[in-house]
């Protein structure tokens, strides 16, 4: 989880806390995340494995990809582009992996994405992470949520029901299904805005005026631990 915190005198200043704790349903943490600076700018990315055991792997396959494509980068470039394209090779890095390991076969990740550069921000997303915006004391979705998986809700039949969990089908994951970014480029950033970007287990367990309240002080760590607190509580997934 990263939150970033910007203060525009006399120029953008961005500070950020994060935490990067297991499921308490899980042996291993899935997730990775990373922050990450050079003549690019400065990107912000988390990512979820999908799979059975050993989505560690592939979770940290997308971030090590991402953070590789734009190291290459040189001189100037579309951020919208080397979004797209860090996305790419996201999923190249997953496929590649997974060709000759059984196991990881249709494994997948969710991905989000925040890049600062002399451009401005952007946001990158797929699948069921997301990315918000508390604004003035109001909390705000940057990005969609799209769920990562087959809604199983519609299956009636308790066998099948029991397969696609094992095998489970995605809709919308890096290396599987996905390889085309949520993009968003359109946003003014404003004095004291703060962003979270996070997991599914964060926003589906931790509602809007919690997250709003938790960050009332300005205090990055403490607003942040405030959160995490009660998406434990909650017995959030991830």
């Amino acid at each position: 989880m990263v939150i970033m915190n910007t203060d525009t005198e006399p120029i953008y200043k961005f500070e950020h806390a994060s935490f990067f704790q297991k499921s308490i349903y899980r042996d291993v943490n899935h997730d990775f995340y990373g922050v990450y600076s050079g003549d690019y700018g400065k990107i912000y990315v988390i990512s979820k494995g999908f799979g059975r055991e050993g989505t560690e792997i592939i979770s940290e396959l997308a971030i090590n990809a991402v953070k590789s494509h734009f190291e290459k980068l040189s001189g100037s470039y579309s951020s919208v582009t080397a979004i797209k394209h860090s996305f790419q090779a996201a999923s190249q890095a997953i496929l590649t992996y997974s060709a000759d390991r059984t196991f990881f076969k249709n494994y997948g990740a969710c991905l989000s994405l925040i890049l600062i550069n002399h451009d401005g921000m952007f946001f990158g997303n797929v699948g069921d992470c997301k990315i918000a915006l508390l604004r003035k004391g109001k909390l705000e979705y940057v990005t969609k949520y799209n769920n990562a998986y087959k809604d199983l809700s519609i299956v009636d039949n308790n066998e099948v029901l029991a397969k696609i969990s094992k095998n489970p089908v995605f809709t919308e994951a890096i290396g599987v299904t996905c390889e085309r970014p949520e993009i968003i480029a359109d946003i003014e950033i404003e004095k004291n805005d703060c962003f979270l970007i996070a997991t599914k287990g964060v926003f589906q367990r931790v509602t809007r005026l919690e997250i709003q309240n938790a960050f009332t002080m300005w205090d990055l760590s403490e607003g942040l631990e405030t959160v995490r607190e009660s998406a434990q509580n909650k017995k959030s997934y991830d």
